[in-house]
């Protein structure tokens, strides 16, 4: 998504992985090759939105273009929609940074050296992360949050795997007084940041794939001390 700095950055670093790799002889004697592709939601390319945009891209590369794999998508949603719909493509899936749990057996493989699957992500699940971040709340001495929630299958994964482990640990479950929104929904995000400020929990805990949401909600904290 070029509309965003951090994607740009990655384009980039995947950019100079393969200029090394050309430089330093390529892969058994063969250059290397990268096609980029933008999924930025705009009108001056089409009317689609960003995970649409991503199938759509996708399709067209290993389609159109043939190309043997893909670094992408970022986020944990439009991974999962890319590799259904390539799913007779046989292209591998490589995603920087979806940690969705539910990406974890998508490819119904059991992976090995041998047989590693076509869907790989270089981030942590958030079976992993839910714990790390469960136990860093519940050691501040908060016991109870109020949840604002992207939908879908990263910030709805994320906060179940938050919940398991915040009560085991002593804490209560925020799923069922969790407060959902659609990813980059300005109306529904700033009402749901409205209501946890008037919640009977005193810590907020916000997930969300997207950095414009993320700005969004550190600025309305910030506003609100």
């Amino acid at each position: 998504d070029r509309s965003l700095d951090t994607h740009v950055a990655r384009e980039n670093a995947a950019r100079l992985a393969f200029s090394q790799a050309n430089d330093s002889g390529g892969l058994n004697d063969q250059s290397v090759g990268i096609v980029f592709c933008t999924i930025e939601e705009s009108s001056d390319f089409d009317q689609l939105l960003r995970s649409d945009a991503a199938v759509e891209a996708a399709t067209w590369l290993a389609d159109s273009v043939g190309v043997s794999a893909i670094v992408g998508p970022a986020a944990s949603g439009d991974t999962q929609a890319v590799f259904e719909a390539l799913r007779s493509f046989d292209t591998l899936i490589i995603s920087p940074s979806a940690t969705s749990p539910a990406l974890t057996r998508l490819d119904g493989s059991d992976p090995t050296d041998e047989s590693p699957g076509l869907l790989w992500r270089t981030a942590p699940p958030d079976t992993l992360q839910g714990q790390v971040l469960a136990e860093d709340i519940f050691a501040s001495g908060v016991t109870e949050v109020v949840a604002i929630v992207e939908q879908g299958s990263y910030g709805e994964g994320l906060l179940q795997s938050f919940a398991t482990a915040f009560v085991a640990l002593g804490g209560t479950s925020p799923t069922a007084t969790a407060l959902l929104y659609p990813a980059n929904n300005d109306g529904q995000r700033s009402e749901r940041l409205a209501s946890a400020g008037t919640a009977s929990q005193t810590s907020v805990l916000f997930i969300s794939s997207q950095t414009t949401d993320g700005v969004a909600a550190v600025g309305v904290a910030a506003s609100s001390r």
